[in-house]
């Protein structure tokens, strides 16, 4: 059994390759029961992003390792949360939870086409997943996440170039306006809500809203897979008052997704009113 305190300065952690397959070797937690305090004034890699003053109070015992009041700062936010990982389970399981307060994102967040470049984040999860890999995890996760994200900017649509396009006076002018705005660009934005249910490693929006100025508004259906790295979302968008909506669909890889706009219902709408 082992008990005591460690303090870094600098705590490094291995990458993580979530598609990795090698089993992680859990069955080994049950070599030995410890009780560790952690503290930490770095700790990186994570995700190429720094945690800052990290905290926790570890437990391991008869194959099971939890890590308890958890605190730390990221991206100049409050990070809190809890983890258990019990390696005598088969499959092995791991369970987090955690929370996020106003964490600045200062540059492109996940490189993505549709991406969030600029912003302030709060979010709230609960995840949990089996496996004896990164890969078997991300294939089986389940849990809830919900997120708000105020004064940002969204990376891959252009909605206020949507609502000048919808209001030109010929049609074709409006339609090929629309089909650039839907096709890249930015929006800055006043705030971001987004509710997402993991199940098998697929990440499905219960809920999304974004609302910039100008009365601009949008919302967001559909599916990221985690696993596979694909996705399914459709971006929608009213650009006119009593107008039909305007919409993007992105499909297939995440890297390059394919982008179908779906502006015929408001084509109709605008040309049967000249």
């Amino acid at each position: 059994r082992l008990e005591g305190r460690i303090v870094a300065e600098r705590l490094p952690l291995p990458e993580v390759d979530p598609r990795a397959e090698a089993p992680l070797g859990l069955d080994r937690l049950g070599l030995l029961d410890a009780e560790l305090v952690l503290q930490a004034a770095r700790v990186e890699p994570l995700g190429g992003t720094e945690l800052q003053d990290l905290s926790a109070t570890l437990h391991l015992a008869q194959g099971t390792l939890q890590a308890e009041g958890v605190k730390a700062r990221l991206a100049g936010g409050t990070l809190g949360g809890a983890l258990q990982l019990d390696g005598t389970a088969e499959p092995p399981r791991l369970a987090v939870t955690g929370s996020l307060a106003d964490a600045t994102i200062a540059g492109p967040l996940t490189g993505l086409p549709l991406d969030l470049s600029a912003g302030l984040v709060s979010l709230t999860l609960d995840l949990h997943a089996a496996g004896h890999g990164w890969a078997a995890m991300g294939a089986t996760l389940e849990g809830t996440l919900s997120a708000t994200v105020r004064d940002g900017v969204l990376v891959g649509v252009d909605l206020p170039a949507v609502q000048a396009a919808a209001g030109q006076a010929e049609l074709k002018a409006a339609e090929a306006g629309l089909r650039e705005a839907l096709s890249g660009g930015a929006t800055a934005f006043e705030a971001l809500t987004v509710e997402a249910a993991f199940s098998e490693g697929r990440a499905a929006l219960t809920a999304a809203a974004l609302q910039a100025e100008g009365g601009v508004a949008a919302s967001a259906t559909g599916f990221l897979d985690l696993a596979r790295g694909t996705l399914d979302l459709r971006i929608a968008t009213v650009p006119a008052p009593g107008a039909p909506e305007v919409a993007v669909r992105l499909t297939g890889p995440a890297e390059a997704p394919r982008r179908t706009p779906e502006l015929a219902p408001f084509l109709r709408w605008k040309a049967e009113r000249g």
